[in-house]
């Protein structure tokens, strides 16, 4: 079951700024401060499994947002995690490379005459599904390019994707199965059709998507088949 304090959360926050200057409150999206104000009211009372705790569950949490992680939950506990000794390993993100194969490091370093500052900052901000589509950070103008049959913004797209059902399985495997899969944060909670396509690659794992459940942004809810 997951907890009702998610919705105690988001009033806190409201709370706060009320109490907050006004000219740091505008520096916060509007659209943010809407859905913080949507979801204080909603039940998150929401079962995952009628006959299991939560803490005996096997859970795989797909954290994909600005910053992105995947994680092997076991016992109520992570037994894994796809970041390194710092954020930026594992998934490709924002800006942020993901996995790399470490030669690729001294030799843009070599080739572009690098300083230690200007790599850290080049696989920190000008990498990722930036750096992979030349064009945007944002999977929505990621998206509507692939739509529009743009080559670069297939490969970020197939890359992320890629990359988000390798860690799924290997997890899946290192769990001995898995109860659940969450997506959440911006890209998880809102893009339906990363859902759908990381997923449809893990079909062989028995997993189902539902496709009119998975028509949702922003809400708690359950998107696999009724089987």
């Amino acid at each position: 079951m997951v907890s009702e304090n998610y919705a105690c959360a988001y009033k806190e926050v409201i709370e706060v700024l009320k109490h907050t200057k006004r000219e740091d409150v505008n520096k916060i999206p509007k659209l943010e401060i809407i859905l913080w104000r949507q979801n204080m009211k909603k039940d998150y009372n929401f079962k995952i499994d009628e006959n299991k705790p939560i803490e005996d569950l096997k859970i795989v949490t797909c954290h994909l947002g600005q910053g992105s992680s995947i994680c092997a939950i076991k016992d109520g506990k992570s037994v894994d995690t796809s970041m390194g000794l710092t954020p930026l390993g594992g998934l490709p993100m924002v800006t942020r490379s993901g996995d790399l194969d470490p030669s690729v490091v001294t030799y843009i370093m070599k080739k572009e005459n690098l300083t230690p500052a200007q790599m850290e900052d080049l696989l920190n901000k000008k990498s990722g599904l930036l750096g992979l589509s030349e064009k945007s950070s944002d999977m929505r103008d990621i998206i509507a390019s692939v739509n529009e049959g743009d080559e670069q913004a297939k490969l970020a797209f197939n890359k992320y994707v890629r990359t988000i059902t390798d860690y799924i399985a290997k997890y899946y495997v290192l769990l001995n199965g898995a109860d659940v899969i969450c997506f959440t944060a911006g890209v998880g909670e809102n893009s339906i059709p990363v859902r759908k396509a990381v997923c449809e690659n893990l079909k062989c794992l028995g997993i189902k998507i539902d496709d009119d459940k998975n028509n949702v942004m922003g809400e708690m809810a359950k998107i696999s088949t009724d089987d």
